[in-house]
């Protein structure tokens, strides 16, 4: 199931936000050897949310004019498979692409969401007070979130893509916020 989960990120990273020149400075990013190597926590005590049948609806087009002032974005949906969901936003702002994962918890939450973000390129950051886990990278092909939350024996991983001027990290955050709060 991971397997196929970074298969999808690969394709929708390279779909959503394409290739590009870098807009931020070059800075060494941590290596992912220093994420967390402990061994899985027991059991969330949070109950298993509902499953999920769509992305699109969990972050409705309104909310990335609002936030991210994108300019009309069409969102499409892709089933993607068993364990994920996928919305893709076509906007005149660019792509954006929205994938919403739950799979057995395969390790603690900080491991899954750096495993899902492993491809990134650019900067990596650990996004504080976002689910039990979150990183996100703004590098040549823009930029990446990923979220993890423990619920019961699985894990619930979010993750948002897009190409955006500037550094909108804080901007993500609440987007993502409103996503877990709906799952």
């Amino acid at each position: 199931m991971l397997r196929s989960l970074a298969a999808i990120l690969a394709v929708s990273l390279l779909t959503a936000c394409g290739g590009g020149s870098p807009d931020a400075a070059e800075s060494e990013a941590p290596p992912l050897s220093e994420v967390s190597k402990a061994p899985p926590p027991p059991s969330s005590t949070r109950t298993p949310g509902p499953a999920i049948k769509a992305a699109c609806p969990l972050l409705p087009p309104s909310r990335l004019v609002s936030v991210l002032g994108a300019r009309k974005p069409v969102p499409n949906e892709d089933p993607g498979g068993p364990a994920a969901r996928i919305c893709r936003y076509v906007s005149a702002s660019g792509g954006m692409t929205l994938i919403v994962a739950t799979e057995p918890a395969g390790g603690s939450a900080d491991q899954m969401a750096a495993r899902v973000i492993q491809r990134y390129s650019g900067t990596l950051e650990k996004v504080p007070d976002l689910g039990d886990a979150a990183y996100y990278s703004n590098g040549q092909g823009g930029q990446i979130m990923v979220v993890s939350r423990a619920e019961g024996p699985q894990m619930r991983t979010v993750t948002f893509m897009c190409r955006l001027p500037g550094e909108p990290r804080d901007k993500l955050v609440p987007l993502l916020r409103g996503v877990l709060e709906r799952i």
